[in-house]
């Protein structure tokens, strides 16, 4: 009758010393291949997830214009183009290209006055750089 190790019993062989070297080998060649796969899966993953991000990139550069632009304009826009996004997402992107490394996007404040008695509101403006 062949019994089962599990993975609990070689490491509590590892604490207790009674391991072989044989068995060290097996398992550790097994935790690597494990290792690799995931660490290949992970990658093309995140390959594939930064691709969509250059994607939705060019979308937003695309509605941009000269005029200042609020995140949520861009994602209206965004929207009348049939591109369902958040403006957690364009935000991010927008800014990530208003970074003087990437320097496509100019960002700025403006105020939006109060109506009946409420605070002016301060937000973020984003157009295409000149």
């Amino acid at each position: 009758m062949n019994v089962k190790i599990t993975e609990r019993d070689i490491y509590n062989m590892m604490i207790d010393g009674t391991i072989n070297a044989e068995m060290m080998r097996t398992f550790a060649e097994k935790k690597i291949a494990q290792l690799d796969k995931r660490n290949a899966t992970a990658r093309l993953r995140a390959e594939k997830k930064k691709a969509e991000a250059d994607v939705l990139k060019e979308q937003i550069l695309s509605v941009l214009s000269e005029d200042p632009m609020s995140r949520e304009d861009v994602v209206y826009a965004l929207q009348d183009e049939g591109i369902e996004t958040t403006i957690g997402k364009v935000g991010y992107r927008l800014t990530a290209m208003s970074k003087p490394e990437d320097g496509r996007v100019l960002k700025q404040e403006a105020v939006i006055p109060g109506s009946e008695g409420k605070k002016a509101k301060t937000i973020m403006v984003y157009s295409l750089v000149q």
